[in-house]
């Protein structure tokens, strides 16, 4: 029975072979599309879970309140937490992790150089996660001093080939070579954790940096701390525990802090505004969800598509009823064809969908930044999800024509006379309205999204941008020797202004922030702080507003400070200018450490306020400090230039640096692409709206496109009678249009209050942001309306036009 269905359906379907064209396209581009957000939202939400203990992993986070009430909560915690673990049976295995800096680490048989962050970890890292060993063995491979482990570019990079276990590596200021003691595969996209070298602690443990800052340490907050608890352990409890070890350990201390512990498999959607980790990019299960339900309104149109053609093609298929019930055929029988025919075209979909995705996915996931494998939508389980969403599919696009159809009675039906035909089917209205208001919605986010994206790339930032190059300061001798540097690189020709600074606006490291007392003010402000030179602002183009800029003399203005605009109406100060001041603590990444001794100096001047960090916050108060200052020392040359032969700039200006240490590669970023990562995420995702809009749209139009084309076809000879008592084309047209273009409109009436009220939600993430206003709404339903008669107006023209006469050659 089911193969004779299959085969009727067969021949039918050839037999309509644009009713099928349509229909199978809608299906297939919808598959494709509900098939990448599946794959993406996978990705997305397995963050973390292909470790075997995944389930039984934690990371210690602390919570600080201070005496003021601020609340401040940490992914890195003390050195000693760890050793909690003999206190705690519980506890079956921890391991810490932590980053010191930036050093070059050298390959000595071939000299090839690699800049690489110093990230230091127990051996038991291999206890706790499941990162694939190609080379060499996991076993002890970090508990030696003066051993690494290295992932497999980064051994392709400095040895050409990844079988380099027991090869030894140099790394910067330390005489001693490391020996590599296994090589990972990269890390997966996936994964929270991302390091390209992992230096063992044993070699540092005994240093005497090491030793003063760190060795007994339970109150700074500089080591990631993940342990794996023993099966049924009750976190809460335990988490309790290690803060009663921890106080135990302290001095008594002005601000309180707790220990929590954060499952693995919730740090990716969860960690928004756990300050430190390894996280440089945290994820939003909102646009998971967003995105999720984009895809299935798509597949829901295409659905909509095939419901609104089948039971337009109702005289046809009624007649076909009508010949098999008096055939004998029960209503059953037609009821299992008419799935079988739904089920077919969509189960064809999906196989053209699946080698479509085969053939986009490297692109998609460079797109997206993943790593995403073909070989996912191949596994058994995935498989079989797919199937049974595959026949859902069919059964919910095939159902309403397969029981509306299989009901008419034979006589009518062979007669012609179907209800389901009927131009005014109220489902078939809904449908149609419902298929718009869900293409006006993305619409209306696609002109948002881009309209807030314009404004981002065109916002002003209270400095100029373009045009300059920001070189990294990554060695001792570079920033000893930073003037000889500096000039040779003012005398490059290009070069319009040359300045150094603890930091950058557009900052992507940490922007450190410092505690400030002023006379006037008891409670101290929160500032974030950069060190600049004299030759700061003209170099950014930062107007002073008031009081004066750094002279060049470094015993006058040491002790000096400039503010923003923001921070001089914060401080609530009468007259900043040479007010005394002090900074009484500093918060490098973390959370804030009172100083040894407070830097006290003077107010000279007031910056205009300008964007240093993104528009997501608002401007902030911001102090300056002189570059010779004891919170923050150099780390950038900043470099303008002026139209010309940039490239030949960049290696006057790597000349330069390598007049004071040869061997440090010239690290370098046009200050504008990097600002422009801010919003990288946003771009991408207003891109994704686009394409998701662009192929509801298609999708939409396309149906209805075929519904007019049927439903002018059944009234053709209502056409042909009213042009023969005189009707115009312009009165045809209207008359066919305005029907379906008044269904738009509805379907407008209904996405326009859900849209705004999405779009106003994600606008506010922006601390600077565009209006919706009404000009966006007027564009949107113009935008559809058009659309919709561009659609319909062409079918509704050739109808217009046709001689009546042969539309009535039969009557």
């Amino acid at each position: 029975m089911l193969l004779r269905n299959i085969r009727i359906a067969s021949r039918f379907l050839l037999k309509h072979r644009q009713y099928t064209g349509i229909n199978l396209f809608g299906f297939t581009l919808s598959l494709v599309c509900v098939l990448f957000i599946g794959l993406y939202a996978h990705d997305e939400l397995s963050f973390d879970r292909f470790h075997s203990k995944a389930s039984r992993i934690y990371r210690v986070t602390e919570t600080e309140t201070s005496a003021e009430g601020v609340t401040t909560q940490m992914a890195s915690v003390p050195f000693e937490v760890a050793t909690l673990k003999e206190q705690l049976p519980a506890i079956e295995s921890a391991v810490r992790l932590a980053s010191f800096g930036r050093l070059i680490i050298t390959n000595p048989e071939n000299q090839n150089k690699s800049l690489e962050a110093f990230t230091a970890g127990d051996q038991s890292f291999f206890d706790v996660f499941d990162f694939k060993v190609l080379h060499g063995t996991s076993e002890g491979a970090l508990r030696e001093s003066h051993t690494l482990v290295l992932t497999r570019s980064t051994a392709e990079r400095l040895f050409g080939r990844t079988d380099v276990a027991g090869r030894l590596i140099d790394v910067e200021e330390d005489k001693q070579p490391y020996r590599v003691t296994a090589v990972l595969e990269d890390f997966p996209s996936n994964s929270h954790l991302n390091f390209n070298v992992i230096f063992s602690f044993a070699s540092i443990v005994g240093m005497d940096w090491f030793r003063e800052d760190y060795a007994a340490d339970w109150t700074s907050n500089s080591f990631g701390t993940y342990i794996l608890v023993k099966e049924e352990t009750n976190t809460e409890a335990l988490a309790k525990s290690v803060t009663a070890g921890v106080n135990k350990n302290r001095d008594a201390q002005t601000n309180k802090t707790t220990f929590g512990l954060q499952s693995l498999k919730d740090i990716h959607f969860n960690s928004a505004g756990i300050r430190g980790g390894f996280d440089p990019a945290p994820g939003e299960i909102y646009y998971v969800y967003i995105f999720s339900a984009v895809g299935l309104f798509i597949l829901l149109i295409a659905c909509i598509n095939y419901i609104n053609l089948s039971t337009s093609l109702s005289i046809t298929r009624g007649k076909e009823v009508g010949v098999k019930k008096v055939a004998g055929a029960a209503r059953h029988n037609l009821i299992w064809q008419f799935i079988c025919e739904s089920n077919l075209i969509s189960f064809t979909a999906l196989i053209l969908a699946l080698g479509v995705i085969n053939v986009l996915l490297p692109s998609f996931n460079t797109f997206v930044g993943k790593q995403i494998s073909p070989e996912l939508l191949w596994e058994p389980r995935v498989l079989v999800v797919l199937i049974i969403f595959i026949l859902l599919t069919g059964v919910l696009s095939g159902s309403y024509p397969a029981f509306y159809l299989s009901k008419f009675k034979p006589a009518l039906a062979i007669k012609g006379a179907s209800v389901a035909g009927s131009k005014n089917s109220p489902l078939r209205q809904g449908l149609v309205v419902f298929q718009f208001a869900l293409s006006i919605g993305l619409i209306f986010a696609t002109l948002i999204a881009q309209r807030q994206l314009a404004f981002v790339r065109n916002a002003e930032l209270g400095f100029r941008e373009t045009q300059l190059v920001v070189l990294d300061i990554n060695s001792g001798l570079q920033r000893r020797g930073f003037e000889t540097i500096k000039n040779e690189i003012a005398n490059i020709p290009l070069v319009k202004n040359v300045c150094v600074t603890s930091r950058v606006p557009g900052e992507w490291k940490n922007l450190p922030q410092v505690g400030l007392t002023a006379p006037e003010s008891q409670a101290i402000q929160d500032l974030y702080f950069i060190g600049a030179d004299e030759d700061f602002l003209r170099t950014y183009e930062v107007p002073l507003v008031a009081g004066r800029n750094f002279s060049s003399n470094n015993s006058v203005d040491s002790l000096s400070f400039l503010i923003n605009e923001t921070a001089a109406k914060q401080l609530g100060l009468a007259d900043p200018l040479n007010a005394p001041v002090s900074i009484e603590r500093v918060n490098y990444s973390v959370n804030f450490r009172p100083l040894e001794r407070p830097f006290k100096g003077k107010i000279i001047g007031i910056v205009k306020d300008f964007h240093f960090q993104s528009l997501h916050q608002k401007i902030a108060p911001l102090l300056i400090a002189y570059r010779n200052n004891p919170i923050h020392s150099i780390d950038y040359f900043s470099v303008r230039l002026e139209a010309g032969d940039w490239q030949a700039a960049l290696k006057s200006m790597e000349s330069a640096l390598h007049l004071v240490d040869p061997d440090e590669p010239m690290e370098y970023n046009f200050l504008d692409e990097k600002l422009a990562n801010f919003y990288r995420q946003d771009t991408k995702r207003g891109q994704l709206f686009t394409i998701a809009t662009v192929v509801s749209i298609c999708l939409a139009c396309m149906g209805l496109f075929s519904l007019v084309s049927f439903m002018t076809e059944q009234r053709r000879k209502e056409i042909g009678i009213r042009k023969a008592l005189g009707a115009s084309v312009s009165q045809i047209v209207t008359m066919i249009s305005s029907s379906y273009l008044r269904l738009v409109l509805l379907g407008f009436l209904l996405a326009t209050p859900l849209a705004i009220l999405a779009l106003d939600q994600w606008l506010q993430t922006f601390a600077y942001r565009v209006d919706i206003g009404w000009v966006t709404i007027v564009v949107a339903c113009g935008l559809s309306l058009l659309i919709a008669f561009l659609t319909v107006g062409y079918k509704s023209f050739k109808a217009a036009w046709e001689n009546p006469v042969r539309s009535l050659r039969n009557e």
